[in-house]
């Protein structure tokens, strides 16, 4: 399933609170279109995306600051900054 099939869905399910019978209805109904354009069970459409399940994740504070440090063009200013203090300390690091 598409990023955007899984906006499109998820704004659908976000209808199925609705006040009125017939948007659920409605919601219910173009949700499980949805479902089936993509070919999938409901189980495959909610369980989480494979590639992120596989992802191991860090199992210490050095390995976690690294991995930061390592993505920190997806990081802002005051997070760069924050992780280098991180490493600057040299505590952390042990």
């Amino acid at each position: 399933m598409t990023t955007d099939t899984r906006r499109q869905l998820a704004a659908v399910l976000g209808m199925l609170g609705s006040d009125y019978d017939a948007e659920v209805a409605v919601a219910a109904r173009t949700a499980e279109r949805i479902r089936k354009q993509t070919g999938q069970t409901w189980h495959q459409v909610i369980k989480p995306p494979t590639s992120l399940r596989a992802i191991a994740p860090p199992v210490s504070i050095r390995q976690q600051i690294m991995l930061c440090w390592n993505h920190r063009d997806r990081l802002t200013e005051w997070e760069t900054g924050f992780i280098w203090s991180l490493m600057s300390c040299g505590g952390c690091l042990r």
